[in-house]
């Protein structure tokens, strides 16, 4: 273990944020990446009162790492439930290195303190069939909330057997069919007849926006070196901002151009277009109408759909300035991301993936056939200097693919 790593830690716990471990540990990202994995370990073993900077520090370990780091992290989980560095490790493995959690799953089901955080479940994803025999002993257990657990981790494996577990014990655990729908929503399933349908694409592209363009915080924090921000493997440069092509016929305003996306990028959500225009309004989604829709012709070009309502609207918007953005496929370590635990300093401006939800799952139904759509992509806030989605929300983008329809809408807290 390297000097710097032990220096940090003593100079935390002698003197708490005082000590600037942020300074410390930007240095440490820049510098010597192979001292985070050593200042983790000693954090495990005692860990401070503020825990954030460490949170940020894992985004750069290297990943032939986490193997070693999960381990212990679980080990000491197990040891002391209260360990809050512990849960941190855990938790992100859950989100960037998934698999070294996969040789310790059930030993992390019997921490219940674990399970009361929202994101436990999340160990599980990809764990395949190897997984699911344990689960289902647990699903009929009698001890406290074990079925529930067992439950929402069948869930997260994303398999057909898995879930038809998980279904045929929902009515014992007191799950309505709409509950039970929410729950599939949940991990971006829902079940038609007897077959499984994804509502979502697992590879995301990330949207890398021109320096400047968003309102970011401060360079101590680690937000402008994070690996979701970095641009230099982009695929391709496209125009994002603009007034859009048509007049919203919510507000009778000129529309607001978001970006328009080639079909390369959009496999398996996308079918004979070559490329998809997305335009929104700024001044009526959210706040006048809770969804757009809009219907694409041949070329992918838009065009709103009429609704009953015409509104003037109580915050009019213009269109965000004109800028660039490119789009970077950003790797397995990233298909997963949460909103709450991004902590602003994750680039969550994707095509793709699993949507980082605020609220609970929302996938909503075609205007013109009723089918659940599918997440086309997402656009987080701090666009244009400072624009926000609500209080700081999330714009969610979805798509019909036989009825050639878009749909906006978005989520705050």
């Amino acid at each position: 273990m390297g000097d710097r790593a032990r220096g940090l830690a003593r100079s935390v716990w002698e003197h708490g944020l005082k000590a600037e471990p942020w300074v410390e540990t930007r240095v440490m990202v820049l510098e010597d990446r192979a001292e985070i994995a050593p200042m983790v370990e000693l954090f495990l073993e005692r860990p401070p009162r503020n825990c954030v900077f460490l949170d940020a520090a894992l985004s750069f370990l290297p990943e032939a790492e986490w193997t070693e780091l999960a381990r212990h992290a679980v080990n000491v989980l197990e040891a002391d439930p209260t360990n809050e560095v512990a849960s941190s490790v855990v938790t992100y493995a859950a989100l960037q290195a998934t698999k070294t959690l996969h040789p310790h799953l059930e030993r992390l089901f019997f921490v219940r303190e674990y399970f009361r955080t929202y994101y436990a479940p999340y160990a599980w994803r990809g764990a395949g069939e190897s997984a699911i025999g344990f689960l289902e002993r647990m699903l009929g257990s009698r001890h406290g909330d074990e079925p529930e657990r067992a439950y929402r981790c069948l869930l997260e494996l994303r398999t057909s057997r898995a879930v038809e577990s998980a279904v045929a014990a929902s009515p014992r655990l007191g799950k309505d069919r709409m509950r039970e729908r929410s729950f599939l929503q949940d991990v971006g399933l829902e079940q038609v007849g007897q077959e499984l349908r994804f509502l979502y694409r697992p590879e995301p592209f990330h949207l890398v926006f021109a320096p400047g363009y968003l309102h970011a915080l401060p360079d101590h924090t680690l937000a402008d070196l994070h690996p979701t921000w970095d641009a230099s493997d982009g695929l391709e440069t496209i125009r994002f901002g603009g007034p859009g092509a048509r007049e919203c016929t919510v507000c009778g305003k000129p529309l607001h151009h978001l970006l328009r996306v080639s079909a390369a990028h959009l496999s398996g959500l996308l079918t004979g277009l070559p490329a998809l225009t997305l335009d929104t309004c700024r001044s009526c989604l959210g706040w006048s109408v809770p969804h757009l829709w809009f219907r694409h012709d041949d070329s992918g070009a838009c065009a709103p759909v009429p609704g009953e309502v015409r509104r003037t609207p109580e915050f009019p918007a213009e269109p965000f300035a004109t800028t660039e953005v490119t789009v970077v496929p950003t790797g397995e370590r990233w298909r997963w991301q949460d909103w709450a635990l991004s902590n602003s300093r994750e680039n969550l401006h994707r095509i793709g993936g699993h949507p980082t939800w605020i609220q609970s799952a929302e996938f909503p139904a075609c205007p013109d056939c009723d089918r659940t759509m599918r997440f086309l992509l997402q656009l987080d806030s701090e666009l244009d200097g400072g624009w926000l989605w609500g209080s700081g929300g999330i714009l969610y983008v979805f798509w019909c693919d036989d009825c050639r329809v878009s749909g906006q809408t978005w989520q705050c807290t």
